[in-house]
């Protein structure tokens, strides 16, 4: 089978639009892309390509937004998260990719919705809670790829500024999905034809990012928030009902 075909150029068109939002909002680039893919390719390597992407695409972006995040949440959060990737990687590795599949649609529905509803975590804050979702974030991420929601859940209910919770979403994801891409390579399922395919993908995902990154500055956060939000929850449906 030739490797730029119909599943590429559809690949590259659903990388556009993760560049955007993922440049603008700090997230969501695995959010709209582990869903599309997965009805692609297999999930493993809808899961591996995305981790790549996200690890090369948010370098730069990480670097530049570090010096604003909340180091005494983030921190531990992202040190546990990248403890507990393994055992959500051994999820990946070992549940039916079909069911798997599923899996994210159900986790992409939960939080896109809670979130799209304004549901927040009110209680208190400290290292227990922030250590509880770095645990919860790299379980979900290990399997899925999708941790980061549940820890934007938990960062964007706090008091911070809306550059304070993008600075801390960011480095998490680019830590977290760093870590899943080293797990993935020593476990074998990124190979070849999975490094061929993000970094093809880079290239739209990486100009598109930098478009989006340019974007935030001038446009309202909860606006764009909340439309990539519907776009989330719109993708979960999708992904459960193909």
């Amino acid at each position: 089978m030739e490797f730029i075909d119909l599943d590429l150029v559809l690949s590259a068109i659903s990388a556009i639009a993760a560049g955007i939002v993922y440049g603008f909002a700090g997230f969501g680039a695995a959010y709209v892309l582990i869903p599309l893919l997965s009805l692609i390719y297999d999930t493993r390597e809808a899961v591996a390509v995305v981790m790549m992407m996200v690890t090369l695409g948010s370098v730069g972006l990480a670097f530049r937004t570090a010096r604003h995040a909340a180091w005494r949440q983030i921190g531990p959060m992202s040190v546990l998260a990248m403890l507990t990737i393994p055992v959500g990687s051994l999820i990946l590795l070992t549940v039916d990719p079909e069911l798997m599949r599923r899996a994210i649609g159900t986790v992409i529905l939960f939080f896109a919705t809670a979130m799209l509803m304004g549901i927040a975590y009110r209680g208190p804050r400290n290292l227990i809670t922030a250590a509880v979702a770095g645990i919860v974030g790299g379980v979900i991420h290990g399997a899925v790829g999708l941790g980061g929601l549940a820890v934007s859940l938990y960062v964007m209910s706090s008091e911070d500024s809306a550059a304070v919770q993008r600075a801390g979403v960011v480095v998490f994801s680019a830590l977290v999905a760093a870590v899943s891409t080293i797990v993935l390579t020593i476990t074998g399922v990124v190979d070849s034809t999975s490094i061929a395919r993000a970094l093809v993908l880079m290239i739209p995902f990486g100009i598109t990012l930098w478009c989006g990154a340019r974007v935030f500055r001038f446009t309202p956060v909860p606006v764009f928030r909340r439309i990539v939000l519907v776009l989330v929850l719109a993708l979960g449906v999708t992904t459960l009902i193909a």
